[in-house]
């Protein structure tokens, strides 16, 4: 006897007879996600990643490229900024020293008291003073324009969650090389999750958005609750994903349903049977 053919036909008798059990009015479906690929939009070597499967809250560090040569250049600019503040006040103190002694010259040269030549003079230095400022509030806004650029460096070495979920892959590893807007990590956020289930043209005008409808999973003793978010406008055939004898050849409407209070994960790929309440 060929076992292996017995095997093969016991199968097929199981998927029948699972068919067959199915309860009336169920719907087949699966889960589906949206997943968030995310990247630095700056290059550099991996310095910190995050390990896949973990849950995330918004906000926390996912992964973090290395800060140099950039952590180094913001100090050094930081320092340069505090020296050039320094020198403005200087010379913003000079220039007020200039034209009070420029003004008393002025009155003094109105009686004729001073040449015009020392005028002139007074003149020129204050002039210089106030070209001084100028320079010193020119570099300051220079050295600002790359201090900010440098952060915005840092700041995309250093990419956090945008939304919680879960870490559902982990592309590179620590001490790897990272190209500019390389995803380094996959995030499936707690939003992202949703049912996808087909319904068959007759049974279109008993669902509409909005609508709850029970989801039921192996092992699962009590159905789950989600809501109707989305109803595809053209109808298509069942999808091989969804193999039953009774719906394949059919023309189906596609309808999305997301999550209402689950406490019990879900992982993308899973099938389910939906009822329509």
């Amino acid at each position: 006897m060929n076992w292996n053919a017995v095997a093969g036909i016991a199968l097929i008798g199981l998927v029948l007879v699972s068919c067959e059990q199915k309860p009336p009015g169920r719907l087949h479906g699966y889960v589906e996600a949206d997943y968030l690929d995310l990247a630095a939009s700056v290059a550099g070597r991996l310095q910190h990643v995050i390990r896949r499967g973990e849950h995330v809250r918004q906000g926390m560090t996912l992964f973090e490229l290395e800060q140099a040569p950039e952590s180094l250049n913001v100090d050094r600019l930081k320092a340069e900024l505090r020296g050039n503040a320094a020198q403005l006040a200087e010379a913003e103190f000079g220039v007020r020293l200039a034209q009070r002694a420029l003004q008393r010259l002025r009155a003094l040269a109105g009686k004729r008291f001073v040449s015009e030549e020392k005028l002139d003079r007074a003149s020129t230095v204050a002039s210089q003073a106030k070209a001084r400022v100028e320079r010193l509030h020119a570099r300051g806004d220079v050295i600002r324009a790359e201090l900010k650029q440098l952060q915005w460096v840092l700041e995309q070495k250093r990419q956090t969650a945008p939304v919680a979920g879960w870490i559902e892959d982990v592309f590179f590893e620590t001490g790897e090389w990272v190209g500019a807007g390389r995803p380094v990590v996959r995030l499936l956020p707690e939003e992202g999750v949703k049912i996808r289930f087909y319904v068959p043209e007759g049974g279109l005008s008993d669902i509409d958005i909005g609508d709850a409808v029970d989801v039921h999973v192996d092992g699962a003793s009590e159905a789950l609750r989600a809501e109707v978010r989305y109803i595809a406008d053209r109808a298509e055939f069942t999808p091989p994903v969804i193999y039953s004898e009774d719906v394949r050849a059919h023309l189906v409407y596609r309808v999305e349903a997301v999550p209402v209070d689950w406490k019990r994960p879900l992982h993308p790929g899973q099938p389910v049977d939906v009822e329509l309440r």
